[in-house]
Order: C-alpha cells, then sequence, then structure tokens
C-alpha cells in the first residue's frame, strides 16, 4: 500500500484556459527509469507514468466493490453515499465509442468556503481521485513535463536533466504541453543535490494562473501546483479525463492480455449478460482450474490469452452486504471476443463467454489510522497496486507495458482525527502547529457539510476550529 500524504496536497496554485487543447496522461507498474532521481515519491507513487501504447486496464467489465466494517463504522451510510456518488460518475459514462468529448467540460471544480474554512476534504471528490487512478489515469499537471535523466558531471560540475512529455492529446495522441485548455510549463527543477539521498523532480506550473482546470485524474499533482485542496469538490469528470479513458478503454485498442484467475469459461458463439453482471452466490466448480492455460470444456477451448480490445465501458457493481473477508463468493458472466491462435499460428476471432467466481471484490473501502511513523506525516489515503505488466505476450521490444489491474484494489481512507505537531525544543506547548484535516461531504449549496466521523456534527467542528468566538 502506498500513501498519499497531506503535504503532497496542500501545494497551492491556479490555471488557466485554452478553449481546444486537451491532455491525459497514463500509468502503468513504475518503470525503472522512474525513481526519487526523476520525481518519484517513493513513499507515494503505487504507479508510474508510461507512454503511448503501454496503458493499463482492467480486461473485464463488471466490477464488484464493498465496504468493509471499519468504513461503515467510521464513515457510517452518509460516507457510503458519497463513495457511490464518485462510482456513479464513471457508471453514467456511455461506451466509450461513443464518447462525445465536447460534452464535458475543461473543468469541474468548485469550492465551498464554508467547508474550506473548516479545513474539509470531499470524501467524495477523493474516492473519485483514487478510483480513476485505479482504472489507468496519471496526473497531468505532474507529468506534462518529466524528468527522464537526471546526468551529473564532475567537471565541470554540472548535471544535466532530460525532460520529456507523458501529457497526451485525447485526439491527435501527440504529446501536449495543454491541460484542460490550459498552457502548463516549467520554470525550475528542483533538486537536492547537498543531500545524501538525491531527489529531483520538476516543477510545473500553468502559464496563465487565472482559472481551475485541474483534471479529476490528479491524485498526486505536481509539485509546484495543485489547486485542489480544503473546501474544493468536483461536480464530475473532466474532458481531459474521459478522453484518456477513451484511450485506454476504446474497442479498437488491442493488446494482448490475461484474464483473472478467478476467470474460466468455455468457447462458444457468444451470448451471456455482456457485462450486466449476475449476483448468483453459486459454489466455485471442483473442476478447471481458473486462469492459467486453457481451459477445455465440452464445447472447445476456453482461452483466458488472448487479442483483446478494450472493453467499452466499466461498470461498478456493490456487493450485497458488508465485505467479509474469506467469506465471499460472488459469481459474475459475460461474454467477449478475443482473436486467439487455434493452431499452427493460425488466429481465429470468435466469442466467448466467461465466468468469473469472485471471493473478493475487486474495490474494497475501508478505513484506518494512516499516521506515518516514524516521521511525523499524516497520510489522506492509502492503496495498493494491482497492476501486472503484458510486455512480455505484446512483442519483441522492451516497453514499460501494455498491462492490466487484477486483483483486489484496498483503498483506505485516513481515520486519524485532529494532528497537533509539537517540535522540541522550542515548541513544546498548545496551541502547536497543526497538519489537521476532517473529511466531509458537501457541494455548491447553501446545506451544512455532512462532517466525519459518523455523529460528529457542523457545530462540533466549528467550535474546535474557531473555539467559542
Amino acid at each position: 500500500m502506498r500513501r498519499i500524504f497531506l503535504a503532497l496536497l496542500l501545494l497551492s496554485g491556479l490555471a488557466g484556459i485554452h478553449r481546444r487543447a486537451m491532455s491525459f496522461s497514463l500509468l502503468g507498474e513504475i518503470p525503472a527509469w522512474f525513481t526519487d532521481q526523476t520525481g518519484q515519491f517513493p513513499g507515494g507513487d503505487i504507479y508510474g507514468p508510461v507512454n503511448l501504447g503501454e496503458e493499463y486496464r482492467w480486461n473485464v467489465p463488471v466490477l464488484h466493490y464493498a465496504f468493509d466494517e471499519s468504513f461503515l463504522n467510521y464513515f457510517g451510510q452518509d460516507g457510503v453515499d458519497a463513495v457511490e456518488q464518485a462510482i456513479q460518475i464513471i457508471n453514467d459514462l456511455p461506451p466509450m465509442s461513443e464518447i462525445n468529448l465536447s460534452d464535458y467540460p475543461l473543468h469541474s471544480q468548485r469550492v465551498n468556503r464554508r467547508a474550506s474554512d473548516l479545513l474539509m476534504f470531499d470524501l467524495k471528490s477523493y474516492a473519485l481521485k483514487a478510483i480513476t487512478e485505479q482504472l489507468g489515469l496519471g496526473s497531468p499537471s505532474r507529468f506534462v513535463f518529466q524528468s527522464r535523466i537526471r546526468a551529473p558531471e564532475s567537471t565541470p560540475p554540472i548535471t544535466n536533466y532530460l525532460i520529456i512529455q507523458r501529457n497526451f492529446d485525447p485526439e491527435t495522441w501527440a504529446p501536449t504541453p495543454y491541460i484542460n485548455g490550459q498552457l502548463w510549463t516549467y520554470n525550475d527543477i528542483f533538486d537536492n543535490q547537498d543531500s545524501a539521498s538525491v531527489k529531483s523532480s520538476t516543477i510545473t506550473e500553468p502559464v496563465d494562473p487565472l482559472i481551475l482546470a485541474e483534471p479529476v485524474a490528479s491524485l498526486v499533482s505536481g509539485l509546484g501546483f495543485s489547486v485542489f485542496g480544503y473546501g474544493s469538490f468536483f461536480t464530475g469528470l473532466t474532458r481531459d479525463d474521459v478522453g484518456g479513458l477513451r484511450y485506454i478503454y476504446r474497442p479498437d485498442n488491442v493488446n494482448v492480455d490475461v484474464l483473472p484467475a478467478d476467470a474460466i469459461g468455455q468457447a462458444g458463439a457468444g451470448g451471456g449478460l455482456g457485462g450486466s453482471g449476475e449476483w448468483t452466490p453459486i459454489p466455485a466448480p471442483s473442476t478447471n482450474t481458473a486462469g492459467g492455460g486453457g481451459v477445455v470444456t465440452t464445447n472447445g477451448v476456453f482461452f483466458p490469452q488472448a487479442l483483446r480490445g478494450g472493453v467499452d465501458k466499466i461498470t461498478f457493481l456493490r456487493t450485497p452486504g458488508l465485505f467479509q473477508p474469506n467469506a465471499y463468493q460472488i459469481t459474475n458472466r459475460f461474454s467477449e471476443t478475443i482473436t486467439a491462435v487455434i493452431t499452427n499460428g493460425v488466429q481465429r476471432t470468435f466469442n466467448q463467454r466467461v465466468t468469473r467466481f469472485l471471493t473478493a471484490p475487486d474495490f474494497v473501502f475501508s478505513a484506518e489510522d494512516l499516521t506515518e511513523d516514524p516521521d511525523p506525516v499524516v497520510a489522506i489515503l492509502d492503496r495498493n497496486s494491482v497492476a501486472t505488466s503484458n510486455d512480455a505476450i505484446n512483442g519483441q521490444a522492451t516497453l514499460d507495458g501494455p498491462g492490466q489491474f487484477s486483483g483486489t484494489v484496498n483503498i483506505s481512507f485516513a481515520k486519524t482525527g485532529p494532528v497537533l505537531l509539537n517540535t522540541a525544543p522550542t515548541f513544546l506547548a498548545q496551541p502547536a502547529f497543526s497538519s489537521d484535516f476532517i473529511w466531509g461531504s458537501f457541494d455548491g449549496s447553501t446545506n451544512d457539510p455532512i462532517v466525519y466521523p459518523t455523529g460528529t456534527s457542523i457545530r462540533d467542528v466549528e467550535l474546535r476550529i474557531f473555539g467559542s468566538r
């Protein structure tokens, strides 16, 4: 699990607008070149930037999610509703083959001033950020200009930096310095050359800092600029977010990949549920090893590994009831069109039916104390990598992808509570420095924000922040 820290997300900035220019960034397994000397946050990054054709994705149309006891105890039903509002934004997207980018805004960020004054982070928006990361989208504001090589020389004593772009236009796929219509640049490179552990990164920023246009897919933003902070919330996905998802999951984006290990199936003429999902809690079969290798059935050969296009549409379905580890059993059936080698190098395109016998959800949402030790750092959320590179089965060149996501994504929100920082020998009394934040749910209305943990009132928060004033 890797954590997103408060310090990384309190960096502030603004953004400008250009009517037509857009971009997206792609994520996958951390490339060998992506280190703390080229901008990696070792305590926060679970994925790294990848190039066109190296994208990572889910290859099943239905993703099952659940909430565990820790989440329900801390956030309650209001928290469940907030996360499901984020999920509904994804579910409401049409198939990628039908996407019209003009239907989506260049910026969807708003600010609730009351929530901002009360140091609140919006639970729905951070859930949406974490989900888009786990669907394969990176942070354009961070990777628009990305350090690729740091090369110091002793004579003369200089350091050379090779900078690349990992930001792509969703229409032309060309590298671009624009993000949701705004032109970005970098005016400096951070480099702590005097430290025993050298770290460096480009410091990206918008050329015209006037309009908020940060994409949702910016969980860890640029080192210098992130416009998302206290009181910020998203109304939906931006044009860049949708353009990136369209690139990854479009049906004509064909890669060789392997179905999850919990999938079995049979060859045939298709049919099935086409990704609509099924909640039949039937036992997994005692025969036919799931996943690896062909599974011989009465109708022919089942191909876990094959050429597959993007699934076109991802749908999230909630597991009924409370998630209990080691007591989970869900069945999902769908049909897919694949291209596979039948014999002697002959390829054939056909439909096959797939059944997943899940013993764990694809996504689990929880809450835990994420205070970092030994450094006094407060984490906002934690999540894990479920990426696997398929480069070895996709060609001769050594690349950083393509790849796939498979397994259980654990997204855990901090339940640490109020945090005060004291420093010896001069700052040991209260009031101390505060790195505080409060989870809340709010929008652009005049309604009071909902405060977490469940049972906390807005008045409790106001008294803690402002005292008796």
